[in-house]
This record gives C-alpha cells, sequence and structure tokens, in this order.
C-alpha cells in the first residue's frame, strides 16, 4: 500500500522529503501502525507529537490505510 507523509515543524529537517513540499511517499504492507511505518521510514519517533489524517487527530497506534495522506506534527517546544 502506499501513503504519503507530510512534515511539519523539525520534522521538515528529520524526513526524507520530496522537493520543498515537505512529503515523502512510501510503500509498505497493509497493517502496521504508522509508529512501525515512522521506523520503516527512518523517522525518528521523538520527533512526532500525533498525526493528523483527513482532519482527525491520530496518534502512534493507528493504522493507516491505503491512500492516507498523514501529517507528522512535533511535539510543542519553546521558551
Amino acid at each position: 500500500m502506499k501513503i504519503t507523509l507530510r512534515a511539519g515543524g523539525i520534522l521538515k529537517n528529520k524526513l526524507k522529503t520530496d522537493a520543498d513540499e515537505h512529503t515523502m511517499t512510501i510503500e509498505t504492507k497493509e497493517g502496521l501502525t504508522l509508529r512501525e511505518i515512522l521506523k520503516q521510514a527512518d523517522v525518528p519517533e521523538e520527533f512526532v507529537a500525533f498525526a493528523i489524517v483527513a482532519g482527525e487527530v491520530q496518534r502512534l497506534k493507528y493504522v493507516p490505510k491505503d491512500g492516507d495522506e498523514i501529517t507528522l506534527q512535533p511535539p510543542v517546544s519553546g521558551g
């Protein structure tokens, strides 16, 4: 199955993305959690607080479906 990962915030520097769009399209097995897919894509889990899929907040235990576009959001930080 194919899914698209879109990077937000500091993740733009951590994701091996296509050009300036900050997206990565990957092929993966069905049934894997987002956590497992991030590991497969070499995305450090500690930089992902949650994901947004079709306007819904999802955690790393979410199991993506073919064609999902997933926006990865980093933890909030600042001073």
